[in-house]
């Protein structure tokens, strides 16, 4: 989970840097960002990384510890 967080958090950053500097530019056509959309982004990236961690964790539950140092 905090991979996805400092992942959504470095985006969102990243992003709203980016915003600035088109709007800095010029650019009269971009969508206002809004103060929430940074942090679903980052609730994004979280629930995403704790999704894809689900699998692997169920699968190495299920291993016998001895076979699984065996293996190694």
């Amino acid at each position: 989970m905090l991979p996805g967080f400092f992942g959504g958090a470095a985006g969102s950053l990243i992003g709203m840097a980016g915003i600035q500097y088109l709007a800095s530019k010029g650019d009269t056509d971009m969508m206002m960002l809004q103060w929430w959309m940074p942090f679903a982004a980052i609730a994004a990236a979280v629930l995403t990384g704790f999704l894809a961690s689900l699998y692997p964790a169920y699968q190495a539950s299920r291993l016998d510890p001895i076979e699984a140092l065996r293996y190694e």
